[in-house]
């Protein structure tokens, strides 16, 4: 079982390693700054499609952003 503690904090630390801010990332998405916030705090699970969007415009393996 994946832990979702991790998963926003990997989020984050993708987001701030490629020098994104959270609206750029909502933008990636085509969703809301305040989403990609509630994803980094674990308040909301980050949906499959948006991890397979960041993994392909980073040109990340879905294992890294996992990792």
């Amino acid at each position: 079982m994946i832990n979702l503690i991790n998963i926003g904090e990997r989020i984050r630390f993708i987001r701030e390693t490629y020098d994104l801010s959270q609206k750029e990332l909502a933008s990636i998405f085509g969703i809301e700054k305040s989403s990609i916030s509630h994803f980094e705090k674990n308040d909301r699970i980050i949906p499959i499609e948006h991890l397979i969007s960041l993994s392909d415009y980073l040109n990340l393996s879905i294992d890294y952003v996992l990792a």
